[in-house]
């Protein structure tokens, strides 16, 4: 997890109708205010049971205040139905981190928010596939892995030219030491604020 707040993913593609079926989107305000145009963030997380999401810290208290709904099965939030066949669950309590500070850093931003209803698994909506070190195989090694998929809804870009999307994205990510993370977060800081 990155020590700072980057609040978006720089370019991706769209992603294929259920090709993350973990993935799931954060919906805020109560069912009066949603109503027929819900108010959707930035934020997502990832389904690891049946009644737990896995998300941000910071997206639990942000301007729009708590997330109140997760939707399951999303691809396009600006449209009604595209074949995804979303089903929203409100949710019951949200748990952060103990030791999570908001600010600049964040380090432990993490939270779990526990489902009212418990999410109904299909082909297009599952938990992810968590690494467990016990089912590690011979040919498996975790040392290995030098990249990872970032999924999600929000802005495409930085500064003032950047834009929103309601449509799922993918973007390819290189994996780095924390060292190096710390140096290249660094230039982008000073290159941002000249």
């Amino acid at each position: 997890m990155y020590p700072y707040n980057v609040p978006y993913v720089h370019g991706g593609i769209n992603a294929g109708l259920h090709e993350f079926p973990h993935m799931t989107a954060l919906g805020y305000g109560s069912e009066e205010v949603r109503g027929r145009f819900p108010v959707w963030s930035n934020c997502g997380g990832t389904l690891i049971s049946k009644n737990y999401v896995l998300t941000a810290a910071h997206c639990t208290d942000s301007s729009w205040g708590h997330p109140t709904v997760v939707r399951v099965g999303e691809h396009d939030l600006s449209r009604k139905d595209e074949g995804a066949h979303a089903v929203d669950h409100p949710i019951k309590r949200i748990i952060v981190h103990p030791d999570y500070r908001s600010g600049v850093t964040l380090y432990n931003d993490i939270a779990l928010l526990e489902l009212t209803t418990p999410v109904n698994f299909t082909k297009h909506v599952r938990p992810a596939c968590l690494f467990n070190h016990r089912e590690k195989t011979e040919n498996s090694n975790v040392q290995d892995v030098r990249t990872a998929v970032a999924t999600g809804w929000g802005n495409m870009g930085f500064g003032k030219g950047r834009k929103r999307t309601l449509m799922f994205k993918m973007c390819g990510l290189q994996l780095l030491q924390a060292g190096a993370i710390w140096d290249l977060w660094m230039l982008l800081v000073i290159s941002y604020r000249r």
